[in-house]
């Protein structure tokens, strides 16, 4: 993924001062008023801020497409770009990263070689091209919602666990953090706000209880429950990652794909891991 010949540079984003959080599409650009442009080929790593303490997200990968002088500052485009949106402040090339740039607005080269590789390392394991990060976010949580909403068969108590689990939350998600120790159960990632409660046996085709069966879920870093919630991944009886062949080669090399599980599944999670894969057009 690292091109030698490129000139590396951070463009930051202020959510607050902006008011709204940075556009997630594969194009768009920067004003800048410092003098040093980047130029057609060279990598800009766009970042964003939010919050006191200021939360911070490299939220893309980008290639500059063109700079753009005017009279009261510049424009630097972009036209091509990975999906990263990864929470960076514990990263260890952060810290060096910030008292560089100071983060302020504008567009500003980054020289650091450390730095570079940390980008380029998360970059490379974290990365969605927007076009596919776009497809597999399609979710249809707010109708399986309404349809728990409208369910007269159910409890309030019911309905109201049932909403957790659908969410993420609840005794579920407190459950599958017991069971996998806190971390994805594929890439052992720790951090929580980046870990998804995901549902072995699609929720679509659960009975209500297999909805809240915690062996009827796995907890998954954001990037690989998408995969898994739409079926381009999915695991043998032993834990083995078994890849859809709708993602190419290079795709799968762009997700850090494969991955097996950390434990092998228990007899009751392979049953359900079985539906996925019957599910989802995988061999049994």
């Amino acid at each position: 993924m690292n091109d030698t010949s490129a000139q590396h540079f951070v463009g930051y984003h202020s959510a607050d001062l902006q008011g709204r959080p940075m556009w997630r599409g594969p194009d768009g650009w920067f004003d800048t008023t410092k003098p040093k442009l980047p130029q057609r080929g060279d990598i800009l790593w766009c970042f964003e801020g939010e919050g006191r303490p200021a939360q911070f997200r490299l939220v893309k990968r980008a290639v500059v497409s063109h700079s753009k002088k005017g009279r009261d500052g510049s424009k630097v485009h972009f036209d091509t770009s990975l999906l990263v949106d990864a929470l960076v402040n514990d990263l260890p090339w952060f810290a060096e990263l910030r008292r560089s740039q100071f983060f302020s607005q504008g567009v500003i080269q980054i020289r650091n070689e450390e730095t570079i590789g940390g980008l380029e390392q998360l970059a490379a394991t974290r990365g969605l091209r927007p076009d596919l990060a776009g497809r597999l976010a399609a979710r249809s949580q707010a109708d399986d919602l309404a349809e728990i909403e409208n369910d007269a068969t159910i409890s309030e108590t019911e309905r109201a666990a049932l909403t957790l689990a659908r969410l993420g939350q609840g005794a579920f998600r407190e459950k599958l953090d017991e069971l996998w120790g806190h971390a994805c159960a594929v890439t052992g990632c720790s951090i929580r706000e980046l870990l998804r409660a995901s549902h072995i046996k699609p929720w679509c085709k659960s009975d209500h209880g297999e909805r809240r069966d915690p062996d009827n879920g796995l907890l998954l870093v954001a990037n690989i429950d998408i995969l898994f919630d739409k079926g381009f991944i999915s695991f043998d009886d032993n834990g083995r990652m078994l890849i859809s062949s709708k993602l190419t080669a290079a795709q799968r090399r762009m997700l850090g794909l494969p991955g097996p599980l950390k434990r092998r599944p228990t007899l009751s999670q392979r049953r359900y891991l079985a539906y996925h894969r019957e599910v989802f057009g995988f061999p049994s």
